[in-house]
């Protein structure tokens, strides 16, 4: 049978992990590592996390392994976890979503059946925001990953099984960035390798969005994070050496200036600033469509990315 290991790093979490862990314990397939990490947290988080451990303890398959990381950062925690693992896959998931009871399974399922001629396994999401209990469905994925990941971060965290000798290829998790890193990796294991396959299932995963998660709820809270991620992305792609490297930057650039709408249309002077710095890493030619779409998003508008793409056609990028 193949068996998997789960990394989940917890940082005070208190009021969430109970949820995820209650979901994991729940899995109709058991022989998986489940790795959890706790990142210096100073409220009861430790002690859930132990007491999960013992609870667990006598269980027939699963294993459970408790690690502590100091340094500060989820990348860090799970870097922790994935020196320890030692299956040929890896899972990372965060501490306040939640499992699909099959998520596991599945995974197993296509690794005994097409694991061969895959590195990446990929499984839609529903992501449900905590304040105004909206919820949004992320589908699968089946051709041009590296665009849709660019443009989506459809690798995200908690939504995709990877082989562990390719994350541990491109460098693991970047420690460096304390947002986003889930888009640099993704990027980063795409541009190494597109054996991907993702599922086309029901959301095998529901993904919680508070103000006190990572990424929060307003991107002028932190947009320096943000702008971060996608300068490493930026480098990612030029040492690429791809031939379609224009065109992918050119997405990056588009991410850049959505940063720098949504930050004006919730009233942050900074996203003027970061529109004004885009332009200056566009072509002349791709100036205008910019501009254009940077006023739409500061409204409000939707489907932006569709708009960037039938323009970089019309202009063979």
């Amino acid at each position: 049978m193949t068996r998997l290991t789960v990394i989940i790093p917890a940082y005070n979490r208190e009021k969430h992990i109970g949820r995820t862990l209650e979901s994991v314990l729940a899995q109709t397939y058991a022989h998986f590592d489940l790795i959890l990490v706790d990142n210096a947290s100073t409220d009861t988080t430790p002690a859930l996390l132990q007491a999960f451990a013992e609870r667990c303890a006598s269980h027939p398959s699963m294993r459970v392994t408790l690690l502590s990381e100091s340094r500060h950062g989820a990348c860090a925690a799970r870097n922790a976890g994935l020196r320890f693992a030692a299956t040929d896959w890896v899972i990372f998931f965060d501490s306040d979503d939640t499992m699909h009871p099959e998520l596991i399974e599945r995974y197993a399922q296509a690794i005994d059946t097409h694991g061969d001629s895959l590195d990446i396994i990929h499984v839609p999401s529903r992501v449900v925001d905590a304040v105004t209990g909206s919820t949004t469905v992320r589908k699968a994925v089946t051709a041009h990953y590296l665009a849709c990941q660019l443009h989506h971060s459809f690798l995200s965290t908690q939504c995709y099984a990877v082989r562990r000798s390719l994350i541990e290829a491109v460098g693991a998790w970047d420690e460096k960035l304390m947002g986003w890193n889930d888009w640099e990796l993704g990027t980063r294991l795409l541009l190494a390798s597109e054996r991907v396959m993702s599922l086309a299932t029901e959301p095998l995963v529901t993904i919680t969005s508070h103000p006190t998660s990572i990424t929060g709820t307003r991107v002028s809270d932190k947009p320096d994070t943000w702008l971060a991620a996608i300068e490493k992305v930026r480098a990612d792609i030029d040492r690429s050496g791809r031939p379609d490297r224009n065109r992918l930057l050119s997405i990056v650039e588009y991410r850049r200036l959505v940063v720098a709408g949504l930050c004006t249309k919730e009233g942050a002077r900074v996203g003027k600033e970061i529109y004004e710095a885009t332009l200056r890493h566009l072509p002349r030619r791709l100036r205008p469509l910019f501009a254009l779409l940077y006023r739409y998003i500061a409204i409000g508008g939707k489907g932006g990315s569709h708009i960037l793409n039938a323009a970089l056609r019309l202009l063979r990028l």
